[in-house]
């Protein structure tokens, strides 16, 4: 998960970070983020898959070290996506309210937060429940 994250982190940050610097950005970030995403994806995927057959073992339902782990992931994306977003709307009503900013150097500076706030949000809201 953690590559997939980290991959679609790059990406969206690059993307974003487009008509601030068309000259000076680096295409080593794009491809560093695909080469993540594409390694990332299906190992996280096939992980998954196995990860919900064995839900139907009685034994892996009440395992204390699965609940851990899914509170603990559960949690973690809860808390980066409420961080994320509260950064990102107090600078978009910041902007909207009168803060002098270009459209180009506002995606610059709000890149980061906007790029965690999707990988993260995407697993909070996709953690099924116990």
């Amino acid at each position: 998960m953690g590559l997939t994250v980290a991959g679609a982190y790059r990406i969206i940050d690059f993307v974003l970070k487009i008509p601030g610097n068309l000259k000076t950005i680096s295409m080593g970030e794009l491809a560093a983020g695909l080469a993540l995403l594409v390694v990332g994806a299906p190992v996280w995927g096939l992980s998954w898959q196995i990860l919900q057959l064995s839900l139907t073992e009685d034994e892996e339902r009440r395992s204390t070290l699965r609940l851990v782990i899914f509170y603990l992931v559960t949690f973690t994306g809860a808390g980066i996506t409420l961080v994320s977003g509260e950064i990102f709307m107090s600078h978009i009503l910041r902007w909207l309210f009168g803060e002098p900013l270009s459209l180009a150097l506002f995606l610059e500076r709000e890149a980061p937060a906007f790029a965690l706030l999707v990988p993260f949000g995407i697993i909070w809201s996709s953690t099924p429940g116990i």
